[in-house]
């Protein structure tokens, strides 16, 4: 009940829009040995540094969205980058690394299989 907004699980009739200005975190619950009940953290989440920022992904009502300032301007970064990278001949992989690096064991960095669909 502390998340006072509507996102994916996280539906509340009292509090019906997506709220990406005051929650953008990530929930986290666990128990504590000892306590009767599980506690809860927030984890803020930095626009800035995600792949694909939050926008209306064409599912639920259009407008029901409190916007992130952020947004905007993280969407305009991603592009840019994508199209620089791109006229350089860069591939999804690198592209995608540029845009969110992240450390993942090799195995888990392979190119993915893609059935009925012309990838790299």
């Amino acid at each position: 009940l502390l998340r006072t907004e509507s996102r994916g699980a996280h539906y509340r009739e009292d509090y019906p829009k997506r709220d990406d200005l005051n929650w953008m975190k990530r929930t986290n619950t666990f128990w504590v040995e000892g306590e009767t009940l599980p506690r809860i953290e927030y984890e803020e989440l930095d626009i800035m540094k995600m792949e694909i920022p939050p926008a209306f992904r064409g599912y639920g009502a259009k407008g029901n969205i409190i916007e992130n300032l952020l947004s905007e301007k993280r969407q305009a970064e991603v592009d840019a980058i994508r199209e620089k990278m791109e006229a350089e001949g860069k591939g999804r992989y690198e592209i995608q690394n540029a845009l969110m690096p992240y450390e993942l064991q090799a195995k888990y960095k392979a190119p993915n299989q893609r059935i009925g669909v012309d990838y790299e």
